[in-house]
């Protein structure tokens, strides 16, 4: 199979080897249409309860159902876990 990028687009994939992303033009066409598949493949009803379920975290958020988090917390937890297991 051979396929023909517009300019703009062959630049783009250039850059994304260039920059260590991906070994060669080949999984950078395969991601993309990859995730094209992904986005077709979702229906109205998918998207449809996606908006629900964020509806209900917007819900619970509002209702100051929620815990604050950062970074330094969940590494700090992580690292108190693995201490625990190691004994």
């Amino acid at each position: 199979m051979r396929i023909s990028l517009r300019p703009e687009l062959a630049k783009f994939v250039e850059e994304k080897v260039r920059a260590g992303h991906f070994p060669d033009a080949d999984p950078v066409v395969n991601g993309a249409l990859d995730a094209m598949r992904v986005q077709e493949a979702s229906t109205a009803e998918d998207i449809e309860a996606l908006r629900k379920e964020l509806a209900e975290a917007v819900a619970q958020a509002d209702r100051g159902e929620f815990v604050e988090f950062d970074a330094k917390s969940i590494i700090a937890e992580g690292r108190a876990e693995l201490r625990r297991r190691r004994g």
